[in-house]
C-alpha cells in the first residue's frame, strides 16, 4: 500500500532549464531532513528554453517530482 502524502511542494517554472534541477534536488535535500513523506510538483508555464526537456529526465531519476506541463 501506497503512504499517504503529508506535504506537497509547487514549483512554478518559466524558463527555468539552467536552475531547475539544482532547485528540485535543493528542495529535496530539505524535505529529506523532515522525515515527512513529500511530493514535488513542478508546474511549466510554456517555458521557451529546454527547461520541459531537463523536467522529464529528472522526473525519470526521481519519483517524487510531479511534472504539471
Amino acid at each position: 500500500m501506497e503512504k499517504s502524502v503529508d506535504a506537497s511542494i509547487i514549483l512554478c517554472a518559466y524558463n527555468e532549464g539552467n536552475v531547475i534541477e539544482e532547485t528540485i534536488h535543493r528542495v529535496d535535500s530539505v524535505m529529506k531532513k523532515t522525515g515527512l513523506n513529500y511530493e514535488i510538483i513542478v508546474v511549466d508555464d510554456g517555458s521557451l528554453d529546454d527547461t520541459k526537456d531537463r523536467l522529464l529526465i529528472i522526473n525519470i531519476r526521481m519519483a517524487k517530482v510531479v511534472l504539471r506541463l
